[in-house]
């Protein structure tokens, strides 16, 4: 099937909708933020793709939308299987709390809406994201393996099922397909979309489906014990941050959070804050979805 699909005439329009849609949130991010856009580019540049991830985000929509538009445009005609994949893709793009987390961001604040509280002259240190590489890049190769097997599986499927046995062998395919679909959006989650951000006052967790932003001064011990681990002053624990790795890359890792949470805590201000943990909708959320859309897509033929 895939085959049949014109590539090239659409690759073009879609590199510079991508692009364009990159360019709108890099100005975005600088004008909500009363900056100058030619400053700090690099610095810019990664709060770009950081936003890209969200729901609603310029790029995020386009990628939905583009998508949906290339499974219309390509079919022949409407069909329910256009429709099952075209659902979960806008769905994908779409998740996430419109005006929320993302304008948040780009307005620079504070995952609980505030202004970082911090004077404007304290020492900030340099944004970082802690992960652990080799599980990001198992998990990555992984899901490439998975994704190989759910098209040649489709290829698989029967496309006249008369006989019993061919109907047993395309539900034991359907079954199959499904359970790829979300194996490969939980290796995802938990390799590529886990991480830890040390930015602004908030150490934000990314996985399992949701972001969770703890504000530094509620950190009262970060552990590396099966995997590192947070725990809050009111007794609350964090999951597991980061899959679990050797012993000194998650002995590194809490440390590296540790001496962050540690560093930003002496430049606030004295006094109760008032803030607490926020969750969002993580990037990978509804990501088997989308995944499950493609594998019934590839069924379209039966």
């Amino acid at each position: 099937m895939l085959s049949s699909w014109s590539i090239h005439p659409v690759a073009l329009p879609a590199l510079a909708g991508l692009f364009l849609a990159l360019s709108l949130e890099f100005r975005r991010i600088a004008r909500d933020r009363g900056e100058d856009w030619r400053e700090d580019v690099p610095l810019r540049l990664r709060q770009t793709l950081v936003a890209s991830t969200m729901g609603w985000s310029y790029a995020r929509w386009w990628l939905a939308s583009g998508g949906v538009l290339l499974v219309l445009v390509q079919s022949e005609e409407v069909t329910s299987a256009d429709l099952a994949l075209c659902l979960p893709v806008l769905m994908w793009g779409l998740a996430g709390t419109p005006g929320g987390q993302l304008d948040m961001y780009r307005r620079g604040r504070d995952p609980d809406r505030r202004l970082d509280p911090r004077h404007p002259e304290a020492p900030r240190p340099r944004p970082r994201t802690v992960r652990n590489r080799p599980v990001t890049i198992a998990g990555c190769l992984i899901v490439a393996v998975l994704l190989w097997c759910t098209f040649w599986l489709g290829a698989q499927m029967p496309h006249d099922a008369e006989s019993a046995a061919d109907w047993v062998r395309a539900l034991g395919i359907l079954v199959v397909l499904v359970a790829l679909s979300w194996i490969g959006g939980q290796v995802l989650g938990a390799s590529l979309f886990s991480w830890v951000r040390l930015d602004g006052t908030h150490v934000t967790v990314q996985g399992g489906g949701q972001r969770l932003s703890i504000p530094v001064e509620l950190i009262a011990e970060v552990r590396s014990d099966r995997g590192v681990r947070v725990r809050l002053a009111d007794g609350r624990e964090s999951s597991v941050l980061l899959p679990r790795g050797p012993a000194a890359g998650e002995r590194q890792a809490a440390e590296r959070i540790r001496a962050f949470a540690d560093e930003v805590r002496s430049t606030l201000p004295e006094g109760p804050l008032y803030r607490d943990t926020v969750t969002h909708p993580g990037p990978d959320k509804g990501l088997w979805q989308v995944w499950l859309g493609v594998s019934l897509y590839l069924l379209s033929p039966m």
